[in-house]
């Protein structure tokens, strides 16, 4: 008789057991944790995800600096990140994850999607993502309507510089009520100084 497996949260629940010849990426961060992705059918593609992961371990980014990645067979035992979905309904879902959605624990969802995908592919796929329906909000879009933040001003311009430890600077601007800016303010905390 079969078994029957009851329905399982793609982002959350232990991936099921894949076929021999899959592969997985581990990835062990400096404190010891590790998450592990897969299964993943292609060796190219298992590849080029440990690749970008590995090269993180240069990043300013605590939880990615120092971390490693390795290739290895799928092990169902393990409990395993599935690779990110393309579809946008799927990676909003996805997105909207408080463990691995933005802002989550590196490897979040956008590292695996840049991993995963070339970087064009992964703005795409993400920017359709963002025109979905938030999963946590009762079906609200991220985008259409989105109303400014309070102390934001509509149609206003948010900049963002960002100056790295070899005095290096970086500037973005968005429009103030890109709900991204939200996701770039919880990676980044409270700046340092307001300007009106």
């Amino acid at each position: 008789m079969p078994v029957s497996h009851p329905p399982r949260h793609p982002s959350i629940d232990p991936t099921r057991p894949s076929p021999t010849g899959s592969f997985a990426v581990r990835v062990v961060r400096a404190g010891g944790t590790e998450t592990r992705i897969g299964p993943i059918d292609d060796l190219a593609l298992a590849d080029r995800i440990q690749d970008f992961l590995a090269r993180q371990t240069h990043s300013t980014r605590p939880d990615a600096y120092g971390c490693t990645a390795t290739v290895y067979p799928y092990d169902w035992q393990h409990q395993h990140l599935p690779l990110v979905p393309t579809e946008p309904g799927e990676l909003r879902e996805v997105l909207d994850d408080p463990e691995q959605g933005i802002g989550g624990l590196f490897p979040d969802v956008w590292d695996r999607m840049c991993a995963q995908l070339p970087y064009p592919d992964a703005r795409n796929a993400f920017d359709q993502a963002m025109d979905m329906p938030r999963s946590s909000t009762g079906g609200l879009a991220a985008r259409p309507g989105v109303h400014a933040a309070p102390g934001r001003k509509a149609g206003g311009t948010a900049s963002i510089e960002l100056t790295l430890a070899d005095g290096t600077k970086a500037r973005w601007t968005m429009p103030s009520t890109d709900p991204r800016l939200d996701q770039v303010e919880r990676l980044l905390g409270s700046p340092d100084t307001l300007i009106p």
